[in-house]
């Protein structure tokens, strides 16, 4: 804030008062945590904030995953593309809303969701051209995320008892499969995470566009900043080789893992013999189907089954074989089991690891089914299935 006027840092200060009080008189404030929370390093301020105002209640878009600790029960998990259903009711039932540090672009904005511009809503973004567009109800601050928020703090820190409301806690926003893990040998993709969630909580994981992108989102649990990158904006896939080995020579001698898809690799497989020259702990994780998943899936929902050539491979990729040709070690997966026991091995290497897992490939995302509902239902320009 001390880039602005003498006349606008008051008007701002008393913003962020007004911002206090809406979010100390409300029922359901919930805020939007996007990106730019994470490049502030804003967390603490975000953690304090929810302390200060008891009944706040976070939910991250999809690309700043894990910024607000998933498993605190204030958490709503994930809003936006292949989010989690707690924080899309959250968010529409909201009666004051707070977007922190987001472009509110159409994977982060539910497809440019209506609660975004109706009723209170709290912009703090870095960006003037984010803040220009604001309704009678909306109040705009100009700066960097966790300076505004830690003054939010001060401004809640005053108000009267009587305006902050009590606390109301959720359970975890991740949830939990209670279907079989294994059928015919093929493995159900969302009994995974769970494995990751315990066994990888704190390796940082990279997840490449389709199906994998779409099940880490809704399935994995982050509590920490900067621990899950993707590829939201532009869908890339190939993205997760490259991210997981930017991120081991950021963190020497610290595993980290690629989440992809047999898609993925088709493309950008190369990049594992990049991991076995540098002699890093890479663990790929690539969730074998045998085509191209999200293809099928969202050809299905848009069109119906049979309606569209037929995305499945002829030749089902052997990747195990593709990684030990490259000099990395391979491991293919028929079992949950055998995945845990091979991550656990995969941990303790200090060299390249892919485990082929034989994933169901009758196992849809959710966020497949609701991208087409939402495209068919408000069509606009910008923005593909991933």
């Amino acid at each position: 804030m001390s880039a602005l006027s003498p006349s606008v840092q008051a008007t701002q200060a008393a913003a962020v008062g007004l911002a206090a009080r809406w979010l100390g008189e409300a029922k359901r404030p919930v805020c939007i945590a996007g990106r730019g929370v994470v490049w502030a390093g804003a967390t603490r301020e975000l953690l304090k904030l929810c302390d200060s105002v008891p009944r706040l209640r976070v939910a991250s878009t999809p690309a700043a995953k894990g910024v607000f600790p998933e498993s605190d029960p204030r958490a709503l998990g994930v809003w936006g593309f292949s989010g989690h259903e707690i924080a899309k009711k959250s968010v529409e039932e909201s009666d004051v809303l707070m977007i922190v540090g987001s472009r509110m672009h159409e994977p982060s904005s539910a497809s440019w969701h209506p609660r975004l511009d109706r009723g209170r809503v709290i912009r703090i973004d870095l960006d003037p051209f984010r803040l220009r567009a604001v309704g009678d109800e909306q109040i705009a601050l100009l700066g960097d995320a966790a300076a505004l928020l830690e003054s939010m703090c001060s401004a809640a820190a005053k108000l009267s008892p009587r305006t902050i409301r009590g606390v109301t806690r959720s359970g975890s926003s991740i949830p939990r499969f209670s279907g079989p893990r294994v059928e015919n040998c093929l493995v159900k993709p969302q009994g995974l995470f769970e494995v990751l969630n315990r066994l990888a909580s704190k390796i940082p994981i990279s997840a490449d566009a389709g199906n994998a992108m779409c099940w880490a989102i809704e399935w994995l649990e982050r509590s920490t900043p900067r621990q899950f990158q993707v590829s939201v904006d532009w869908g890339t896939m190939g993205f997760a080789l490259p991210a997981a080995i930017g991120m081991l020579l950021a963190r020497p001698n610290s595993p980290a893992i690629a989440l992809t898809g047999d898609g993925s690799l088709a493309m950008a497989g190369g990049d594992l013999h990049t991991a076995v020259e540098l002699e890093v702990p890479l663990i790929v994780v690539a969730l074998n189907d045998g085509g191209a998943g999200m293809v099928r899936a969202g050809s299905e929902a848009w069109f119906g089954p049979g309606q569209v050539p037929d995305p499945d491979y002829r030749h089902r990729m052997n990747l195990s074989a593709l990684a030990r040709a490259f000099g990395a070690h391979g491991d293919v997966i028929t079992s949950e089991e055998q995945f845990e026991a091979s991550l656990v091995e995969a941990l303790a290497r200090r060299t390249p690891t892919l485990l082929d897992v034989q994933v169901d490939p009758k196992e849809v995302p959710n966020a497949v089914r609701t991208r087409v509902h939402s495209l068919a239902a408000v069509p606009r320009e910008g923005g593909g299935m991933c």
